[in-house]
């Protein structure tokens, strides 16, 4: 572990119990994980999200038969309302209109049923994806853990082959990442293309609506449709851009965490050959060049530690400024801007700390190897 620079155990869990809520159980992985805590596919919690996926789908199966049930009734009613309304037009009179009258508050009910159940279906289907990334998560982070467990073992005593080939082993999973991390870069531009479309859009409806600016009638009803229909659009295509991105920044770190463990396993295999060829020069100029990349991660160290306290006090500033008297209980642009902020500290200090475990585990295994 102190080569690896990642925990491997031991630590103890946040809180005794695993949360039972879907939310609950993505910021229980969030933490761990931001934690270095070991977190795998054998444990409760992934156990949790598995039983937790299998109620939510279950539930999501009962909310599209309720709803199909009443799409039913619905149509029988939408056709008796087109006969009513044909007969009504034909000469019918205060009987006809009456039924017309409790027809479409049947319909207008069921409406309302059904969009509540469109809600809740949409929630749930929200929360599967959060749980299911959170899953591919854990699976990662399992595969890394037992990665590690290796690789200590090769890096303490494994054979020049045994090294080798544990470095074409890493080669070939950084390749799969690079092509994986292309592949969501080719989305990504797909989506931010859509997004300027769905903006577009959005620009002109709001120009069509200005232009028939106290008109009430079917058309600017229409218009006024979509242009809630079109903001949701474009907040979806935004939801899928910044999953995208999360998922390019965990391939990111997959990809660092990589390339540290082959800086590592090359230092070792480069150490150990010149050691066994047993020539001083080689070794003296061996022990300078490490010198200089233990110095160089030093400095490193050193100054993230600096951006990581600059980020902590950032964090207070903000805190601070939220819960003034000005800004307490609002909620407008200034407010947005400040938890923007906030939000960015939090997470810059999350990912400083995390790099500064990466460094210092390269700092440990460049000190044994001098």
């Amino acid at each position: 572990a102190a080569l690896t620079g990642r925990v491997l155990g031991g630590a103890r869990c946040f809180g005794e119990q695993i949360a039972s809520g879907p939310g609950s159980l993505v910021k229980q992985v969030e933490k761990q994980l931001s934690a270095g805590m070991k977190v795998d596919t054998g444990g409760e919690l992934y156990a949790s999200i598995k039983a937790m996926l299998t109620e939510l789908r279950a539930e999501n199966d009962t909310i599209m038969r309720e709803a199909a049930e009443l799409t039913q009734a619905r149509a029988e009613d939408v056709a008796l309302e087109e006969q009513l309304v044909a007969a009504f037009r034909e000469g019918g009179g205060a009987g006809e209109l009456a039924e017309i009258l409790e027809v479409t508050d049947r319909i207008n009910s069921i409406d309302s049923r059904i969009a509540g159940l469109r809600v809740q279906q949409l929630e749930t289907s929200k929360d599967v994806a959060a749980l299911k990334r959170s899953l591919a998560r854990i699976e990662v982070n399992s595969n890394d853990q037992r990665l590690l467990e290796e690789i200590d073992g090769v890096l303490d005593k494994g054979t020049p082959a045994e090294l080798a080939a544990a470095r074409e082993r890493i080669l070939g999973l950084e390749a799969e990442l690079l092509d994986r991390f292309d592949g969501h870069s080719t989305v990504v531009q797909a989506t931010k293309k859509e997004i300027d479309l769905a903006v577009n859009k959005l620009r002109n409806l709001v120009l069509a609506l200005r232009i028939r600016r106290g008109t009430i009638d079917a058309e600017v009803e229409s218009l006024r449709g979509l242009l809630v229909s079109s903001f949701y659009a474009a907040q979806r295509k935004n939801a899928q851009l910044t999953r995208l991105r999360s998922m390019q920044a965990d391939c990111g770190k997959e990809i660092a965490f990589l390339e540290q463990v082959l800086y590592k396993l090359s230092t070792c295999e480069r150490v150990r050959s010149i050691i066994q060829e047993g020539d001083p020069q080689k070794i003296q100029a061996e022990i300078r060049k490490l010198s200089n990349e233990a110095d160089a991660t030093r400095e490193a160290v050193v100054l993230l530690e600096g951006r990581r306290l600059e980020f902590s006090e950032e964090g207070k500033e903000t805190v601070d400024a939220l819960r003034a008297p000005e800004c307490v209980d609002t909620v407008s642009p200034r407010t947005a801007q400040l938890r923007e902020s906030l939000m960015k500290s939090l997470r810059e200090e999350e990912l400083a700390a995390q790099r500064l475990l990466a460094l210092r585990g390269t700092q440990a295994m460049q000190m044994k190897m001098l």
